[in-house]
């Protein structure tokens, strides 16, 4: 759970809270001295019916909490959590090197990848955006968010391997959560890989851009921790499956890690994806806030009119 501001700006406002009780106080103190030109304090407690003046600290705090909450709401308050959403957009961010081509998934872990994914698109609501890119040593978008899956399958059909080596997922996350950064849905990244990150932006990079922009990131790896190497720069080192780190993404993110066994896995956990709840839900506080300042101001005006008003 977490708490931020659209308009940080305004919250500079908040140092004016100690001159306001300053102010208070002085007011206070100004109001006592006219009551003390009173001659007569029998007929003083009578017109008072022994009401104090109001140097009560409940109807300072009231107006505390007031001017807080005005300065929260025009900030634009939004509180984000892991909740429930039937309504997301998501990125499918497919590796497309060169030790795809394995054939341990049939008929290779490449195609059996495109078609996991084009049975997540065909899964999702029609209101769930998606958009594609592939990735290696670099990252290309195949696809722009859009709800038209017709496109979405040419596009995932048109993915091809990539000639640039290396596996630069921390590039696929940043390159997927920019494609989701305008939408005001929940946002999902599912990066789908047979490698290890070990060229491009570092891991930890990546994972701060995307939980900085409440983005989830869900894990697959297809393939051995040991590799398949095939057409590929064996001096970048092992390229298979590291687990660990896939983990360390998903789990970062609030997301989940998946290690399929097969081509049918593989596409059941496309599925439980495109099924699953828990997404990054933001809830914008200004409403309740504007609700939260009127409810105040009533039942300040209901003090400083019966238990503490004050004297004429």
């Amino acid at each position: 759970m977490e708490i931020v501001f659209r308009n940080v700006f305004y919250l500079w406002f908040l140092l004016v809270v100690p001159v306001l009780i300053v102010a208070h106080f002085i007011s206070l103190r100004y109001s006592n001295k006219r009551a003390i030109k009173f001659v007569n304090f029998v007929a003083l407690a009578r017109v008072s019916e022994k009401i104090e003046i109001s140097s009560n600290y409940s109807v300072l705090f009231l107006r505390t909490l007031v001017f807080t909450a005005i300065i929260f709401a025009i900030s634009g308050t939004v509180l984000w959590y892991s909740g429930s959403s039937i309504d997301a957009d998501y990125v499918l961010a497919i590796d497309s090197s060169a030790s795809m081509l394995a054939e341990d998934f049939f008929p290779t872990r490449f195609d059996a990848a495109k078609e996991g994914a084009k049975t997540f698109v065909n899964s999702l609501p029609i209101y769930s955006s998606v958009g594609v890119i592939s990735f290696s040593g670099i990252s290309y978008i195949s696809q722009p968010l859009t709800n038209d899956k017709l496109v979405l399958s040419e596009a995932i059909d048109n993915v091809q391997i990539l000639n640039s080596g290396g596996t630069d997922i921390g590039g696929a996350i940043v390159t997927g959560s920019n494609l989701l950064i305008n939408s005001g849905k929940p946002r999902v990244v599912v990066i789908l890989t047979d490698g290890r990150a070990n060229v491009g932006l570092n891991i930890e990079q990546a994972i701060e851009y995307a939980n900085s922009n409440r983005i989830i990131v869900d894990t697959i790896g297809v393939g051995t921790e040991q590799g398949y190497f095939v057409d590929v720069d064996e001096s970048l080192g092992p390229l298979g499956v590291n687990m660990q780190e896939l983990e360390n993404i998903a789990v970062s993110t609030g997301g989940n890690f998946y290690y399929p066994e097969s081509s049918d896995e593989l596409k059941n956990i496309y599925q439980e994806i495109s099924k699953s709840e828990k997404t990054k839900v933001s809830l914008d506080l200004t409403f309740f806030l504007l609700v939260f300042i009127l409810l105040v101001l009533f039942l300040e005006w209901v003090l400083i009119n019966t238990k503490y008003k004050i004297l004429p």
